[in-house]
């Protein structure tokens, strides 16, 4: 089977005003491979977390309409849903009171990575390591194990090897350079340097043949099958 598939998908909401920042967490989410919806103002996402089976929210305080803080109490009353607040406010009374609400407090500015990180561990821990999996021409990408499945054969990758498949197998059809692959792998804080992106498709490319993932001359990788 061509193409791509994840057994489980869990969805995101999104809720922060600052444009430049919502597209950012968004796009990091997306890569990983969640489902992500998003609003930029309190009224409308509180509409969407109403329409939509959400398994996450991030949410900011300060906003237009309504604010983060009302939302949080409204939802509380009829939803135990996984909560992060994010916020420039950084006042500890304040974070004390949303902690009775939310489950984790991150304040601006933050590198989205390590809101991701965040995330990832609130999922395991409110749903336990769900199996997840990500297929391309006959493998199978075992997200959960860092292993590639073909056939009867496993093959162990290493954990960068694992999530450089993730990105290309998320989107097969786009072409990433060398660039985007270290700030989605290694993140925006990485400052070395970014051939090391080249090394691991080199071990990739043993381990699983080199037709599967594809140099674009001048553009970067993408998959071929």
């Amino acid at each position: 089977m061509k193409g791509v598939f994840a057994m489980k998908k869990q969805c995101i909401l999104v809720i922060e005003d600052d444009v430049e920042i919502n597209n950012s967490i968004c796009a990091f989410l997306k890569n990983d491979g969640y489902v992500v919806l998003s609003s930029i103002d309190g009224q409308t996402g509180l509409e969407k977390f109403y329409n939509h089976e959400i398994d996450l929210l991030v949410l900011d305080l300060m906003l237009p309409s309504l604010g983060g803080e009302k939302i949080l109490s409204e939802i509380r009353e009829v939803s135990s849903v996984p909560v992060i607040v994010i916020s420039a406010l950084n006042d500890l009374e304040i974070q004390k009171n949303i902690f009775t609400l939310a489950d984790d407090f991150v304040v601006k500015p933050f590198p989205v990575q390590i809101l991701l990180y965040k995330i990832q561990a609130l999922l395991r821990r409110v749903y336990g390591n769900v199996a997840e999996y990500l297929s391309f021409a006959d493998l199978l990408l075992d997200l959960n194990r860092s292993q590639v499945l073909k056939g009867d054969e496993s093959i162990s990758l290493t954990e960068r090897e694992c999530e450089i498949l993730k990105i290309l197998f998320s989107n097969p059809k786009k072409i990433y350079n060398r660039s985007q692959i270290v700030t989605l792998v290694w993140g925006y804080n990485y400052f070395g340097d970014d051939r090391v992106v080249d090394v691991h498709i080199k071990n990739i490319r043993k381990k699983l043949g080199n037709g599967l993932v594809k140099t674009i001359i001048g553009r970067g990788y993408t998959l071929e099958g």
